[in-house]
């Protein structure tokens, strides 16, 4: 009895400590929301001081999720039923749906145009995937509706990655990238 009494918190220690360490991107996701997320529905959103502050950012980008093609989208298509078969042929079933950068951003310089760091009204958070490099973690991306005026749309997405869809328009923005106070505006 007292063995058992010794072991299970070892043993609980090194499971959560294993657990931790898989899932830390989750726990720092989970962990940035609890302490940095104070935006209610329709606040103003600003660019964080770290645009103003680094030499090498010029720009706060925007992202949108991309989802994997299934069957029925390929089905939808305008294209020859043999060609069809192929592109279901190369569906990977174990695609899961993440966020790109797409050329919409907000310019540093269109910002100190401007005088003000207001970049748009906060719609709600989400943890989503983010492919940086070849790996794929987890982040907190706020949905954003940009104000229009120091809002840059190319009108184009990018490229979509093979086999991918967008799964809607919304547009998302990391929340790091995002402040309550306009720097710009508080350094007069």
């Amino acid at each position: 009895m007292k063995k058992n009494k010794i072991l299970f918190p070892i043993i609980s220690i090194i499971v959560l400590s294993v657990l931790g360490y898989y899932f830390r991107w989750h726990v720092n996701a989970f962990y940035y929301n609890l302490t940095h997320n104070h935006f209610k529905m329709g606040d103003k959103m600003y660019a964080s001081d770290e645009l103003f502050k680094d030499k090498n950012s010029t720009a706060v980008f925007l992202y949108r999720i991309v989802r994997p093609l299934t069957e029925k989208d390929i089905d939808k298509l305008s294209i020859d039923d043999y060609e069809k078969i192929l592109k279901k042929k190369t569906l990977n079933p174990t695609a899961k749906p993440y966020v790109i950068n797409v050329n919409k951003y907000f310019a540093e310089s269109d910002l100190i145009g401007v005088k003000s760091a207001y970049i748009g009204l906060y719609q709600g958070r989400e943890v989503l995937d983010i492919k940086i490099g070849d790996q794929i973690v987890f982040s907190n991306f706020y949905k954003i509706e940009p104000y229009k005026k120091v809002f840059s749309d190319t009108n184009y997405d990018g490229e979509l990655p093979k086999n991918y869809t967008w799964t809607n328009n919304q547009l998302y923005i990391l929340a790091l990238d995002i402040s309550d106070e306009d720097v710009l505006k508080s350094k007069k």
